[in-house]
């Protein structure tokens, strides 16, 4: 056989096994990222079904205590079941709050980051909760003039929720601190609270959605919306926690 047939021979060979070689790896990209997909769309569903398993408690002790008015329309009665009733309503749209920030969250593009008042956003969320909370010595500590490039609305997520979240596990007594500092290569934001803490247990889980800490701890849905936020802003979070003494969220932002 001719020396240059076999070096022609050798020549196709090769490149066929390089094509079947790009071939074969496609053929994995592509398992990978159905796989993606498929557990995206699974975790969309999973959270779907858990919001509406979540959104239904509210709405069966709403028409428990009407039933219960109807039966007995005393005006006492009458009072403390609206008033049962519109905190019922508030939970409930609170939750659907934080469903929409996740869902907003979702659809945030780095591109359209633009520089914003991290000192600003900070304040107007502690002034919020130190009103929502007025039982708690609150104290700020917040560097003025902090910017940074990110969006607006995640920030304010995850100043509100994290002092929320102090706000609703602590006692009356407790203290909640907010820091917001800077160095030259991050923003951080502090939230410390001396209030129950969190069980060494649970805090593994304490950030997925609807994952409760207890039936009256709310919606578990703060956290969750904390972490995406962080997540979408290329952010850090970590937290600290001791049962009877208190929990500190960090967050952490490249500058």
């Amino acid at each position: 056989m001719p020396k240059r047939y076999l070096q022609s021979l050798a020549a196709l060979t090769e490149k066929l096994t390089t094509l079947a070689e790009k071939h074969q790896q496609q053929i994995f990209e592509n398992a990978q990222l159905n796989y993606q997909i498929r557990q995206a769309e699974a975790q969309r569903v999973e959270e779907l079904a858990s919001f509406a398993h979540e959104l239904k408690k509210p709405l069966t002790v709403i028409r428990s205590l009407l039933y219960r008015c109807s039966k007995k329309a005393s005006q006492e009665l009458i009072l403390q079941t609206a008033e049962e009733i519109d905190n019922e309503i508030t939970r409930a749209v609170r939750m659907l709050d934080n469903i929409l920030t996740l869902a907003r969250l979702e659809l945030i593009e780095t591109s359209k980051f633009e520089s914003v008042s991290l000192s600003e956003i900070a304040q107007a969320a502690f002034d919020q909760q130190q009103t929502n909370f007025p039982q708690h010595t609150w104290k700020a500590s917040i560097t003025p003039n902090l910017r940074l490039v990110a969006n607006a609305e995640a920030i304010f997520a995850i100043c509100e929720n994290l002092l929320e979240n102090a706000g609703k596990h602590s006692s009356a007594t407790s203290k909640i601190i907010l820091t917001v500092k800077k160095n030259p290569k991050f923003a951080t934001i502090v939230v410390k609270d001396t209030g129950v803490g969190i069980p060494k247990s649970i805090q593994k889980n304490i950030t997925q959605p609807f994952f409760h800490r207890s039936a009256a701890s709310g919606f578990g849905l703060g956290l969750a919306v904390v972490t995406r936020a962080v997540s979408k802003l290329g952010g850090e979070l970590r937290f600290t926690s001791k049962p009877k003494q208190g929990s500190t969220f960090t967050v952490k932002f490249p500058r």
